[in-house]
C-alpha cells in the first residue's frame, strides 16, 4: 500500500518532471534517439528475433554482421527504428512521457 507521503512525492516528481522537459525538449530527443537500438533489440526479442544487440546497433549504423541472420530480422530492426525517430521527430516521446506519468498517478490513486 502507498502511503500519502510517497503519493505526494511521486505527484511533486512528475511536475518537476514535466516542467524540466518542457525547458529540456532537445536533450529528450537526443536520449531517446540514443535509445534507439535498445528499444529496437527489446522489442524485437519479445518477438523471437536471433539479433543480439550488438548486432542491432550494427545493423543500425549500416555495418555488417560476422554471422548470417534472415533477410526478415535486418529489414524488421531498420523498419522499426525508422518508425521510432519518426515518432520522435513528432513529439510523441513526450506525450508518451506524460501518458506513463498519468497513468503511475492512477496506479497511485488506487492504492
Amino acid at each position: 500500500m502507498i502511503n500519502q507521503t510517497t503519493k505526494d512525492r511521486i505527484e511533486s516528481l512528475c511536475n518537476q518532471y514535466i516542467n524540466l522537459a518542457k525547458a529540456n525538449e532537445i536533450f529528450l530527443k537526443e536520449i531517446a534517439l540514443a535509445e534507439i537500438p535498445v528499444m529496437v533489440y527489446n522489442s524485437n526479442a519479445i518477438e523471437n528475433s536471433t539479433l543480439s544487440l550488438e548486432d542491432t546497433e550494427k545493423i543500425l549504423s549500416g555495418g555488417s554482421l560476422e554471422r548470417k541472420v534472415t533477410i526478415r530480422e535486418v529489414y524488421e530492426a531498420k523498419n522499426l527504428a525508422k518508425t521510432y525517430r519518426n515518432g520522435i521527430r513528432k513529439k510523441r516521446i513526450k506525450t508518451q512521457h506524460q501518458t506513463h506519468f498519468k497513468f503511475t498517478q492512477n496506479l497511485t490513486d488506487r492504492h
